[in-house]
């Protein structure tokens, strides 16, 4: 459900700031085909629907800090080991306390 999303509410806030956001969520590109939500992200949200996009690989590759909100294993490398030249945020607690420095990675805890 996106109505009440922090990730919504973050993505937006960092837009309003001129952030260039390009977002990769399988949970919201399918949400915005299908079901209760697609008429929440057309109507409401459009901006951030747009700035999704389905190729993972290509979303990493362009990104200077990547913020994981989601809990798919398929981030948990991510937050392990950062990119080279990437920086991570971890919204979701996949980064170990034993983490080195070195992989640039941030936990946030709430």
């Amino acid at each position: 459900d996106l109505r009440e999303s922090p990730l919504v509410e973050l993505a937006e806030r960092l837009i309003g700031k001129g952030y260039e956001l390009n977002i990769y969520d399988s949970n919201v590109e399918y949400a915005r085909v299908h079901g209760a939500n697609k008429e929440y992200i057309e109507s409401k949200i459009p901006h951030v629907s747009s700035l999704l996009n389905a190729d993972f690989d290509q979303v990493i590759q362009h990104a200077d800090v990547i913020v994981l909100g989601n809990r798919d294993e398929k981030f948990r490398a991510l937050a392990q080991q950062a990119p080279e030249g990437k920086q991570v945020i971890d919204l979701v607690g996949f980064m170990s306390k034993a983490s080195s420095p070195a992989t640039r990675t941030e936990g946030i805890c709430w």
